[in-house]
């Protein structure tokens, strides 16, 4: 899976809660640096703890998104600007 698609699916799994797609494109040794300031299920690495900030946020707002703003692409990373929607 290309850079930015990974990018796209992780919002995609905040927004959504798709275990499937979290599992395919969240690394198992993933972190979120913001979890000290959220729920305890959000520290968890990988897929889960994304899952957990996911239901976390969506409880939170009842619409989630997070359209696209714009991309960039260098070599080799790919950087996606998105807004809280």
């Amino acid at each position: 899976m290309e850079p930015a698609e990974l990018a796209h699916g992780l919002f995609e799994v905040l927004a959504t809660g798709a275990p499937a797609l979290a599992a395919d494109v969240v690394h198992e040794e993933f972190h979120n640096r913001e979890a000290a300031v959220a729920p305890a299920a959000c520290a968890l690495p990988g897929p889960a703890g994304v899952l957990a900030s996911g239901a976390w946020m969506r409880s939170a707002f009842s619409d989630l998104r997070f359209p696209v703003l714009g991309t960039a692409r260098t070599r080799p990373p790919k950087v996606g600007h998105r807004g809280l929607g």
